[in-house]
């Protein structure tokens, strides 16, 4: 390796665009989350990189040759049928999943284009960890932008790294099922898929059954953790550690990629589990202690406040130097109030994840 620090890439002006006012995804947290690494002097122990623009031709590497026309504004605008529908300019349509805001070919091609010069920087072995907090983007399909995610950069980021390394485990830690990248490589036995998740009925995407296990090649080289709302941070470092323990003496990789979606944390306006700030940051120390090529993706979170302490939190994990619980100044330190600590409170919301049933899981995935 080239380098001893853990390469971050770091784009500015991805957290400019808009998906709405009462869209719960604001790429502005990404702002907040460079503002609070510099505030904390972090820059000083990691390798920055500035990141180019994806080529759009590139995203052909895994999105369909129509893809990116259903997310092109002009395509869509131009179209005098859609004038035609009064139902395209209700609340409904405006705030969906997936809204077609202005820039939003650029905001795909600057978060792909981040997490494809993160792996670059794995690939060259220019680094053991590479960061990307504006990546993670995992329910995207082929043909179909889903669930907040347009280009699946996580996809288009395993692929390259399978141009170097023989076997990738993906390791998906966000309260939603990691439905795009395993439907991606479901038939693949070179990726090997493992997802902590929500699932119940009515919860997005309602897919990542514990039974979903691969298919063809890829039997078996999927699996799925079905959990229960109001995890807490002993129920998951309790299924956690064992589980990829396992995996990974199984299979054998070559390279991780961790998609650190936070809206796994307490408190998440969308999310259902109730994880702490360090119970989040143990599965990205107990990743760094396998010694592999680790790619850092974020991902959900719509607590703003919070995403921005975890993953602040989990950079500092990632370059091994301990910082102040007692926030320093920063530029945004009024979206933080009351409170002035990097922790958050936890809820007293019960965990229904109970030992015998997460000895169970346990015991389904890895037969």
């Amino acid at each position: 390796m080239k380098s001893f620090s853990p390469t971050y890439l770091v784009d500015f002006t991805v957290g400019d665009y808009f998906y709405g006012t009462q869209h719960p995804m604001k790429p502005f947290r990404l702002t907040m989350v460079h503002d609070l690494v510099w505030s904390y002097g972090l820059q000083n122990f990691l390798n920055f990189k500035y990141p180019k623009k994806n080529e759009k031709i590139k995203f052909l590497n895994f999105h369909s040759s129509t893809f990116l026309e259903k997310i092109l504004p002009e395509k869509i605008f131009r179209n005098e049928r859609f004038f035609k529908k009064s139902e395209n300019f209700t609340q409904k349509k405006i705030f969906e999943d997936c809204p077609i805001f202005n820039g939003v070919i650029e905001y795909c091609q600057k978060y792909t284009g981040s997490s494809l010069s993160a792996t670059k920087e794995l690939n060259k072995k220019n680094s053991l960890i590479s960061i990307n907090w504006s990546g993670g983007l995992h329910h995207s399909k082929v043909d179909v932008p889903s669930g907040f995610c347009y280009t699946n950069d996580i996809v288009l980021s395993i692929l390259e790294l399978l141009r170097v390394f023989s076997k990738v485990l993906y390791i998906d830690i966000d309260v939603h099922h990691g439905d795009g990248v395993e439907e991606a490589f479901y038939l693949s036995n070179r990726v090997f898929t493992l997802s902590f998740h929500n699932y119940q009925q009515s919860f997005f995407p309602e897919t990542g059954n514990f039974l979903d296990k691969g298919l063809g090649f890829g039997q078996n080289f999927s699996a799925n953790v079905n959990l229960k709302p109001g995890l807490s941070d002993y129920s998951l470092e309790f299924i956690f550690n064992p589980l990829v323990d396992e995996i990974i003496k199984k299979f054998n990789p070559k390279v991780i990629v961790l998609q650190s979606g936070a809206d796994s944390l307490s408190g998440d306006h969308i999310g259902t589990f109730n994880l702490s700030l360090l119970g989040h940051g143990k599965c990205v120390e107990f990743l760094m202690k396998k010694n592999l090529p680790l790619l850092i993706l974020g991902g959900g979170g719509y607590t703003v406040p919070n995403v921005v302490r975890c993953w602040t939190h989990e950079t500092s994990l990632l370059v091994k130097k301990k910082i102040s619980f007692s926030l320093p100044f920063n530029n945004f330190w009024e979206y933080f109030y009351p409170s002035n600590k990097l922790s958050f409170n936890v809820s007293d919301k019960k965990d229904r994840n109970s030992k015998k049933e997460l000895q169970y899981l346990k015991k389904k995935i890895m037969q």
